[in-house]
């Protein structure tokens, strides 16, 4: 499995290249992460100092917009049946939807992933089958964590699906007794992959790097090939392979890059924006504590502990000063001067008024949102694209929204175009019962 390997390391470096540093920033940024501690050098951040910064999170901003904004109370999809046979099963489809969101939290899960979209450019959606519960599961994978065809420019071009899954040992030796997986005794829970962390993640992660040891597997969808495979690239083994009936990923992005799909946020156009203003606010604090006022006297004249009894004295008391000459005690107030204060300069802040201006995007998140529909990867053994059109606002007619028009997640829910190709909504609904229930006994293409 030389060229698996070979492919698996090409997105690794490429992830660690020219998407972790991004990604950490904006999470980071996002919690309010904003300035570096000494706790990655094992102290703690002085009070003191911690102070001396200033902050305004636009990120967590956007992203709560965003959120807000895109995805209703309630994500809803509706049956749209073509045939007068398929109109009878029109509620037993949306019953079956209804009861599918509900088993999988879909607007927990939904809110997640556009969080995603909004922070790292793409949000992922996972559905698999539990065969115990006999119920559906939906997951937001890491976007870290998910591979594809960089050369893909829509998302059903997309060859290839690569997913990292750091299995806990308990885990692993569960699929082994299982049948599963294979067993090699070389194969050995290591270390927490540190590339899949940000910097406080890492920080956490060291205090239980003996306990919280995994096994990193690489589920491989090759779509050309119709292979499943389940790869330990540490060890060079295959733990399982098989044919592969369904792809599990959807993946949507507010934008498209204009290049491939890993998509594009307006959150990773505006780091740089949130730092230089975070560094300006600092800036402006400084000057503002440089504004209180300070006053030098004249030691020469009168020395520090007098000074002291003054400071000290109550309100009203009279402190003995012992002077030089009566021309000090007549000019006392000479022996004093006040320090000169800066002033904030202007142009800082309109500089700030005019960053702020460009991040706050009116527009973002408006009616003018762009949404990449269309174009889920959910599909089936048959090679059938599973869409999501309706409009958000709740028209079933699942007519295609563009720039012009709002759409949130709930356009892009996976499996739940049913009404786009319900031909036969019984028939449809059966069949993606069915193949969940028929795979739920393997694990492929399931990421078991």
């Amino acid at each position: 499995m030389a060229k698996l390997k070979d492919l698996i390391e090409q997105h690794l470096t490429y992830y660690k290249d020219y998407e972790k540093n991004d990604f950490d920033r904006a999470r980071s940024f996002y919690r309010g992460d904003f300035y570096e501690t000494f706790e990655k050098s094992g102290a703690i951040l002085d009070a003191r100092m911690s102070s001396m910064f200033a902050q305004k999170n636009m990120i967590y901003a956007v992203t709560d917009t965003a959120i807000s904004s895109l995805l209703g109370p309630n994500p809803q999809v509706a049956a749209m049946p073509q045939t007068p046979d398929s109109q009878e099963m029109a509620g037993a489809v949306n019953g079956l939807m209804e009861w599918a969101f509900r088993t999988v939290n879909m607007r927990r899960r939904s809110a997640l992933a556009l969080m995603d979209a909004v922070l790292c450019k793409r949000g992922i959606f996972k559905v698999s089958w539990d065969a115990k519960a006999d119920a559906p599961i939906l997951s937001n994978p890491n976007p870290a964590s998910v591979f594809f065809d960089l050369n893909a420019r829509d998302n059903a071009d997309i060859r290839y699906w690569i997913q990292a899954c750091p299995l806990t040992p308990a885990a692993y030796k569960a699929k082994v007794k299982a049948g599963r997986y294979e067993h090699h005794d070389d194969i050995e829970p290591e270390a927490y992959p540190t590339w899949m962390l940000d910097d406080v993640q890492k920080t956490s992660m060291t205090k239980f790097s003996t306990t919280n040891k995994r096994v990193l597997v690489y589920e491989f969808y090759d779509l050309e090939s119709n292979q499943v495979i389940h790869y330990h690239m540490g060890a060079d083994h295959i733990l399982f392979k098989g044919t592969l009936d369904f792809v599990p990923f959807s993946m949507f992005s507010l934008n498209h890059s204009g290049v491939d799909c890993t998509g594009l946020s307006e959150v990773q156009l505006i780091l740089d924006q949130q730092t230089n203003i975070n560094q300006l606010l600092t800036l402006w604090k400084r000057i503002t504590y440089l504004n209180v006022p300070k006053i030098l006297y004249d030691a020469g004249k009168i020395d520090s502990s007098t000074l002291d009894k003054a400071m000290e004295a109550m309100v009203g008391s009279f402190v003995p000063v012992d002077a030089e000459g009566v021309d000090e005690m007549r000019n006392f107030g000479a022996l004093f001067y006040e320090m000169p204060r800066p002033n904030v300069p202007e142009i800082v802040i309109a500089f700030i008024q005019r960053l702020e201006n460009d991040v706050s995007l009116p527009e973002c998140f408006g009616r003018g949102s762009a949404w990449s529909g269309g174009w889920s990867q959910d599909r089936d053994r048959d090679g059938h694209h599973r869409r999501a059109d309706a409009d958000p606002a709740g028209d079933p007619r699942g007519a295609p929204q563009h720039r012009a028009g709002r759409r949130g997640v709930e356009d892009v829910l996976p499996d739940a175009a049913l009404h786009e190709e319900a031909q036969d909504g019984a028939a449809l609904g059966q069949r993606h019962v069915q193949l969940h229930r028929r795979t739920a006994a393997s694990p492929v293409g399931h990421g078991l």
